[in-house]
């Protein structure tokens, strides 16, 4: 079993899947917030920043566990 973590990298490809997931989490609930936004009458600027400042987190996150991950890759 932990021959898969250690010769695979099994860990490091789950952390990134599980990542992806919460990506996907994220843009879907933020795609019912803005329903939810809309059908409240907020106004268009509330609902950008608020999901623009959560899509760019986790983009970021996503994209410096990406970095790391690739880099690993290449040392070895």
């Amino acid at each position: 079993m932990f021959e898969q973590f250690e010769k695979y990298h099994l860990f490091r490809r789950l952390i990134l899947v599980f990542l992806c997931v919460m990506y996907a989490y994220v843009t879907i609930e933020s795609f019912s917030f803005a329903r939810f936004g809309i059908s409240n009458n907020v106004s268009a600027t509330d609902i950008v920043i608020v999901i623009g400042s959560l899509q760019t987190l986790m983009t970021v996150v996503l994209g410096y566990s990406f970095r790391l991950y690739s880099q690993s890759r290449d040392k070895e």
